[in-house]
């Protein structure tokens, strides 16, 4: 996936044969703790929600998560601009992956993948309108506020809680408590359009 700047994406994977991710609370906590380290810098966090065997985040691209190189990149004849921009957010969600799967097989003398080979980012045309200083900003549609909803709705669906914000490991409390504070740009989340 070529992230590119400005942009929102829903970025989830799951278990390798859908194995379990997170054996205790402390994994969990782990878990972010690394997202914290390794994702906040490149990304605005909008959402997230992580699940047993699978996480799914909705994330708004900063500058630094994939910045334009004026260099060219070596072997390719394609002059297409996208192909220009630094995947510093690649990288660094390799590292959070990797450094989580270390930390598990340590904690359960197991070996091997944990997660998936490839992390999926989707996403969908975004809509940008003019703000009334006459700029351009970007505004999320029916997509983003779907995934967003449904990343809350996960731990209902399957049956974890009765109410999104009895589980504990997803952004529902950060949107219900106001003054909780978490992962998420919440001022920015809002700003976007994007309501709980």
């Amino acid at each position: 996936m070529t992230y590119l700047p400005h942009q929102i994406y829903h970025l989830y994977n799951q278990g390798n044969n859908r194995q379990q991710l997170f054996f205790s609370k402390y994994n969990y906590y782990l878990f972010l703790d690394k997202v914290r380290k390794y994702l906040v810098p490149n990304v605005d966090i909008l959402s997230y929600c992580l699940m047993p065997n699978h996480f799914h985040f909705l994330i708004y691209m900063k500058e630094a998560g994939c910045f334009r190189s004026n260099q060219a990149i070596v072997g390719v004849q394609n002059d297409d601009p996208t192909l220009r921009y630094q995947q510093q957010m690649s990288k660094d969600l390799s590292i959070l992956l990797r450094s989580y799967t270390r930390a598990i097989n340590n904690q359960n003398n197991r070996s091997g993948a944990l997660f998936r080979p490839k992390t999926k980012a989707k996403q969908d045309h975004n809509d940008f309108i003019i703000n009334n200083l006459g700029r351009s900003c970007l505004i999320a549609n029916d997509y983003e506020q779907t995934c967003f909803n449904y990343i809350h709705q996960n731990p209902v669906k399957a049956g974890l809680v009765q109410r999104e914000i009895d589980w504990a490991y997803s952004s529902a409390r950060e949107y219900t408590y106001k003054k909780a504070k978490g992962l998420c740009n919440k001022e920015l989340s809002f700003k976007l359009g994007l309501n709980y």
